[in-house]
């Protein structure tokens, strides 16, 4: 792989990223509104059906946040070495240092987030229907 195709993939997985996290917190804030607002109102069987499906998609967009954190990872860490070589073409380049462990701690900083959605969506549930 050349030094372009390297700077190009690494931006791309980098807005790939950036672009699954919104739509993560957008998803997140969604329920969590939809939960505030109509949780008491749903019958055990849909509350639960959403809640499922909730789960499903926050565990699937958690996921590839971290599969693709990772590949932006390995990438910069790849770009370093060039940039760390003499007479590298791409030396003008400043890669920002993204910590190895950073894509699996936004993996569980998310799957904590939707826990307490979740938890937050139980206890209106429980709480409007008294």
């Amino acid at each position: 792989m050349n030094n372009y195709e390297l700077l190009s993939l690494y931006s791309e997985y980098g807005q790939l990223v950036v672009n699954v996290v919104t739509v993560y917190i957008s998803f997140l804030f969604a329920y969590i509104v939809a939960s505030y607002a109509v949780a008491g109102k749903l019958t055990r069987l849909q509350f639960s059906i959403i809640t499922f499906f909730f789960a499903g998609i926050s565990l699937h967009l958690a996921s590839v946040i971290r599969v693709h954190g990772e590949r932006v990872v390995s990438l910069q860490m790849e770009i370093t070495r060039r940039i760390e070589e003499s007479g590298s073409e791409i030396a003008f380049i400043s890669a920002s240092k993204i910590p190895a462990w950073f894509p699996t701690g936004l993996l569980i900083f998310y799957l904590v987030a939707s826990a307490f959605a979740i938890a937050f969506a139980v206890h209106i549930r429980k709480t409007s229907n008294r």
